[in-house]
């Protein structure tokens, strides 16, 4: 026990590598559960009924790519295989831009969608907060063309979508603007809002999410892969969940051990007091 008590930190070190690793070469495929909040947004966005329209709004910048992508991956291929939903996207911040240009340009491509029809796509809209408050208010005067020049006033979708009110669903990646888009969309218009949010700001929003201000949201990697469960697929975020479970648990093996070694070492301690 006392060896345990003293092990060197290198040998924890070098177990943790371990257990990240192995999972990585040799996928434990462990089940992956969808939470209450995962869950609400998969079924807002699959009751969604041909000619109800949506605001799709990129707001994480790419250092949180990872955690990220895996969300907006998931969700809005499920968003696009919907059919004769309408899709407004744009960014609001600028890196987000170049993941919005990708989602636009691959999904629209697999399932068959045309721009200026069935979505678009209005790309980066700068100012912020500032962005928000005037898409909510008039998004042909915040944003005149889309992010191919054409004019939203000559655009057959646009000719009926002029403000937040004409949204069934708004979808937001990204804490960023995310107080922004409650305050000035979905709390002005009454309109459903679900988000993806980063692990570490989710705990913030918590609240929105209890006040029903939040629709539903995804936390993280955990909720990626929650989200991958439900539309029947194990991407990228399901797979980072086998090593994050396996180092998880081996975290927790060591602190069981080092508590009972604890334990022994010192009833031990105790007994040699007591035999003198």
């Amino acid at each position: 026990m006392k060896y345990l008590i003293n092990i060197d930190h290198r040998i924890i070190y070098i177990l943790v590598i371990i257990s990240i690793t192995l999972p990585l070469i040799a996928p434990l495929n462990l089940p992956v559960d969808a939470s209450e909040e995962v869950t609400k947004i998969y079924q807002k966005i699959d009751s969604l009924m041909p000619g109800d329209t949506v605001l799709l709004l990129i707001s994480y910048a790419a250092q949180n790519e990872v955690e990220m992508k895996s969300q907006s991956d998931s969700v809005i291929s499920h968003l696009f295989s919907k059919e004769g939903i309408k899709i407004v996207s744009a960014a609001l911040v600028e890196s987000g831009n170049i993941y919005l240009n990708q989602y636009m340009s691959s999904y629209a491509s697999e399932y068959q969608k045309e721009a200026g029809r069935d979505f678009v796509n209005l790309g980066f809209v700068y100012g912020g907060e500032v962005a928000v408050a005037n898409l909510a208010n008039d998004i042909h005067q915040a944003a005149p063309a889309d992010s191919d020049g054409n004019l939203l006033a000559d655009l057959e979708m646009m000719k009926n979508i002029k403000d937040g009110s004409d949204f069934d669903l708004v979808i937001n990646f990204g804490a960023t603007q995310l107080w922004s888009i409650v305050r000035y969309i979905t709390d002005v218009y009454n309109v459903d809002l679900v988000s993806g949010i980063e692990a570490v700001f989710a705990i913030r929003f918590l609240p929105y999410y209890v006040s029903g201000q939040l629709d539903g949201y995804l936390n993280g990697l955990v909720g990626a892969a929650g989200y991958e469960s439900l539309i029947g697929i194990r991407g990228p975020a399901s797979k980072h969940m086998d090593p994050l479970s396996s180092s998880s648990m081996l975290i927790i093996v060591l602190i069981i051990v080092g508590n009972i070694s604890y334990l022994v070492e010192k009833r031990q301690k105790f007994s040699d007091r007591s035999a003198r």
